[in-house]
């Protein structure tokens, strides 16, 4: 009997010390968060553009949500590059080159206080090279390291096919709420859709030049429209409220 009550505070013990373990390690990791344009952003964000772009930008807001200032430091970390490429980023005012991998300036977050729309940059300019690269960046508290939240971006470049103007691109409307409808001068071959944490959400095969598109199960935020057509490659962006 005594070993079975033994057993169950032993049990019980165990039972606190995990959950109190989780509640301490998501404490910390909610210590800072990632949004932009008023979404929360996972541990990715999606960023397309075309080869013959001169550089794609990718920004990020940063929220210190705890009850003390402290100072943010951002570091980035190349997971996976295109040949030929060539990545920077911009924090608090200061740009650094390729070679600076941790910005030496920091940006002081009060208690609850959110970066602004313009002090992180991520900068990629795929110098007409093809295909993904993946780039870290970590933002963290400079007095405590533990205090970070990371987001991966993948910047995806894909060969432009002809000039955007020429294509004659509509989409409409924008923002869109139930449906968006897609008129081009040539045929489309595939629309894919993509949310901002880079997951491919919708993907439909399409062999005309106008093409209209459910979009109620859709959830409000930004979404970039893929669109694959006889002559090239678009990529447009859509606001579905």
């Amino acid at each position: 009997m005594l070993s079975n009550k033994l057993s169950i505070m032993k049990n019980v013990n165990i039972s606190l010390f995990i959950i109190l373990l989780i509640f301490t390690v998501n404490g910390l990791s909610q210590t800072l968060t990632l949004s932009w344009e008023g979404q929360t952003l996972g541990d990715s964000l999606l960023v397309m553009g075309l080869t013959t772009d001169n550089e794609l930008v990718a920004h990020v807001v940063v929220t210190n949500n705890t009850g003390n200032s402290m100072g943010i430091k951002v570091k980035r970390s190349p997971l996976e590059i295109v040949g030929g490429s060539v990545n920077y980023f911009c924090w608090a005012g200061n740009c650094y080159p390729p070679s600076v991998s941790q910005s030496p300036g920091y940006l002081t977050l009060g208690a609850g206080q959110s970066s602004g729309d313009e002090d992180f940059s991520g900068h990629y300019m795929p110098n007409g090279n093809y295909g993904d690269s993946f780039i870290e960046y970590e933002f963290f508290n400079m007095d405590n390291e533990d205090e970070y939240v990371k987001v991966v971006v993948q910047f995806a470049t894909t060969i432009a096919g002809i000039d955007e103007h020429d294509l004659d691109v509509n989409i409409y409307p924008n923002p869109a709420t139930e449906y968006v409808t897609i008129k081009l001068s040539c045929k489309m071959r595939t629309v894919m859709v993509y949310d901002y944490t880079g997951s491919k959400v919708m993907e439909e095969n399409v062999n005309s030049s106008s093409h209209k598109m459910n979009t109620s199960l859709l959830s409000p935020g930004i979404y970039l429209f893929k669109i694959l057509t006889e002559k090239g490659v678009n990529v447009k962006q859509i606001i579905i409220k």
